[in-house]
């Protein structure tokens, strides 16, 4: 583990541990990693745990595609192509369209640059509500 730095030459001594590194320490106490990456593994989303029982395989559940209609797909379109459009907006739309394409909520969270909870926030909004919730301010909505 890096200590923290000093200025100076002689001091090095007298380097501090970090609360970084007091933590990191402490949770290998607690549970030592490499006993922890022997028992779980993760590949394509699938996880594997294994137990004294035998070993145990789980997945994330995929995002259903979100249904639109093609009136809607094409507004969204548009206000996309727009170039005079608010950033927000065109966030909220490209959002929309690729769960319509039938992406996972990581991969367009990863893809736009924002978070899953923003993603799974406005395709829970575009289902209830239809396209024009994507203009909406938040305290509108």
């Amino acid at each position: 583990m890096s200590k923290q730095m000093t200025l100076g030459t002689g001091f090095e001594r007298y380097s501090k541990t970090t609360r970084r590194e007091k933590f990191l320490a402490e949770m290998d106490r607690i549970v030592p990693w490499g006993d922890l990456c022997t028992l779980v593994y993760c590949h394509n989303n699938i996880f594997t745990i294994r137990t004294g029982y035998g070993t145990v395989r789980f997945m994330w559940k995929p995002a259903d595609v979100l249904s639109m209609t093609a009136e809607q797909k094409r507004t969204l379109e548009t206000w996309i192509r727009a170039r005079t459009t608010p950033q927000k907006i065109v966030l909220r739309s490209r959002i929309c369209m690729l769960a319509g394409e039938g992406k996972s909520n990581n991969a367009i969270a990863d893809q736009l640059g924002t978070s899953r909870p923003t993603v799974l926030l406005w395709r829970k909004r575009f289902k209830e509500a239809g396209p024009s919730v994507c203009l909406r301010t938040p305290h509108m909505v």
